[in-house]
């Protein structure tokens, strides 16, 4: 055996960018496919209609594209969803096909001036859900019966933190626990990874700290082994930064594109444009919003508070009020997913995310991004900073309306969890693009129509 097997090679480990091309594919499987049965049953789809038909190849370009969207609004593509999910799963696709086909009808009569028979639709919704579970379930499959093996180089803390985000979100990855020690030759070395079928060596900081950085591996590239620095390997798999495996190298490595390019210009003319048509769109809202908060307690509306933003400026957020008007009389607190201190109709629009409406004058203004790290109160900020090595540095871009840590972590209220979130705040500090943001907002979208804080 002289390398590797090619199927060993091969990680099934698709990103959100294959599936959303594969997604727009099975549309169009879908609607060829309502048509070829519409006309093997010899239906005639124009019959009785005032508008022009569409073509299927015209049906199947928008079915995709609408498709391809609505699965990412509803995380259909994150690489990282768990497996085994299959009633989810269910849900979930259901949900995106008739989304994806309600907009396509929409579109087709109302900017397009043509029609699609209800026929064709109603078919395609029947193959299309099946379709994509079935594609989920054979990338699954191939992926749980050919394993990424990989070995953490001498280092069991590693290993097993590495090994609880492999269970916690399912990927077919194995560690390897019995490997070649530091004793073993070069070539040795080689040739035992050739022999257990390691596919990846990983190579944690205290390794490179106990052996001087002279590892020998270099063999092992030569015979298709990857060789991987830990915190990479994270970043590369898990979406995250290792906060405890990277020191202040890894931070001269960043380009802060966020900062020194082309984007900045981009990315704020989009703030400004979106916070201008929220605030317009959303002002009905907020006046019947504003309207109960007032009637519930006779209280403010809105709520006022001093965050810290870029290079740790402070600046006044605005909020909806949605707590007592006694909520921190013992000082500044955590607030939780369900705190006690909301009103009832507090608790609706934190629920809704009504709330943070307000936050568009922010945005306007030039205080916020829409994404980008929250935004933290300086109390907290002076308390995590001291406890959690680099949390200063996620101050290095704008805070945002929404950011990748808010999709990809649940709501916390402790160190642990702001330890947590900082592994996202800083990928997205380091992987930051046009990309990266639409695929924050549209998740964001499916965030707000599940009702999630």
């Amino acid at each position: 055996m002289n390398a590797i097997s090619s199927e060993r090679r091969f990680g099934w480990h698709f990103g959100s960018g294959v599936w959303f091309v594969l997604d727009a594919a099975l549309a169009a499987v879908a609607v060829y496919a309502a048509y070829g049965v519409s006309a093997a049953l010899g239906r005639d789809i124009n019959d009785g209609m005032s508008l022009r038909h569409l073509t299927s190849f015209e049906c199947a370009m928008l079915a995709g594209a609408a498709l391809a969207v609505t699965a990412h609004v509803l995380e259909l593509h994150d690489p990282l969803m768990r497996r085994r999910q299959f009633w989810l799963l269910w849900q979930r696709a259901m949900a995106a096909a008739a989304i994806a086909l309600a907009i396509s009808a929409l579109v087709t009569g109302g900017v397009l001036y043509r029609q699609v028979g209800r026929l064709i639709l109603l078919q395609t919704f029947l193959y299309l859900p099946p379709l994509m579970v079935l594609a989920r379930w054979l990338v699954w499959r191939g992926s749980s019966r050919c394993k990424w093996r990989v070995w953490v180089v001498e280092d069991g803390q590693a290993q097993t933190g590495l090994q609880s985000m492999i269970d916690r979100f399912g990927l077919s990855m194995e560690l390897l626990k019995d490997v070649p020690g530091g004793e073993t030759g070069k070539m040795e070395l080689a040739q035992k990874c050739r022999q257990m079928e390691i596919n990846e060596i990983v190579i944690a900081r205290r390794s490179r700290e106990k052996w001087g950085g002279d590892f020998g591996f270099m063999a092992c590239l030569d015979c298709g082994v990857r060789v991987s620095d830990f915190s990479h390997f994270v970043e590369r798999n898990f979406l995250q930064v290792a906060v405890e495996h990277i020191d202040e190298d890894w931070f001269l490595a960043l380009d802060l594109r966020l900062i020194y390019s082309l984007y900045q210009p981009f990315k704020r003319g989009l703030d400004v444009g979106v916070a201008l048509a929220g605030l317009v769109v959303s002002a009905p809202l907020l006046l019947l919003a504003a309207l109960a908060i007032y009637l519930e307690d006779r209280g403010t509306v809105f709520y006022g508070q001093v965050r810290v933003g870029r290079l740790k400026k402070p600046f006044t957020i605005w909020k909806l009020r949605t707590m007592r008007k006694d909520a921190e009389a013992a000082g500044a607190q955590w607030a939780v997913e369900d705190d006690l201190r909301a009103t009832r109709v507090g608790r609706i629009l934190r629920r809704s995310r009504v709330d943070e409406l307000p936050q568009f004058w922010n945005v306007l203004r030039g205080d916020m991004s829409l994404v980008g790290p929250r935004p933290e109160r300086p109390e907290f900020v002076e308390k995590l900073g001291e406890s959690i090595p680099f949390y200063a540095q996620r101050h290095l871009v704008k805070p945002g309306l929404t950011g990748w840590a808010q999709i990809n972590y649940p709501y916390g209220a402790s160190v642990e969890d702001a330890r947590n979130k900082l592994r996202y705040d800083l990928y997205y500090l380091k992987h930051a693009s046009p990309g990266l943001d639409g695929q924050i907002i549209l998740r964001t979208m499916g965030v707000l129509m599940r009702g999630a804080r």
